[in-house]
């Protein structure tokens, strides 16, 4: 089960029944079902998050919020990239590579 940390929250990523994501205040970790397409997995991340800075928001206020904020990063072509701690030696060329004008 891959673990995160953003300051003191933990993200894991677990089998959830009949949900996609719980944002859990009382031991500060966002779990979030990673048996959804990247779509569906990003606007979950989002939406817990959302849940977690803005706690006085009602479901409705954070899915409409949510599905805003994951639509015009999905549409720029934001995606979620599988974390490594190395990149192969090519990746790290093409990542480090300045752009010319």
């Amino acid at each position: 089960m891959p673990k995160r940390t953003t300051n003191t929250w933990k993200h894991r990523e677990v089998k959830l029944n009949k949900i996609l994501g719980l944002c859990n205040y009382r031991n500060k970790t966002i779990y979030i079902d990673p048996r959804q397409n990247p779509a569906e997995f990003q606007d979950t991340l989002i939406h817990e998050n959302l849940h977690r800075l803005f706690p006085e928001l009602t479901e409705r206020q954070v899915r409409k919020a949510a599905d805003m904020l994951s639509g015009v990063l999905w549409d720029y072509g934001y995606r979620l990239v599988p974390a490594c701690k190395t990149l192969p030696t090519e990746a790290k060329k093409r990542a480090t590579r300045k752009v010319r004008k």
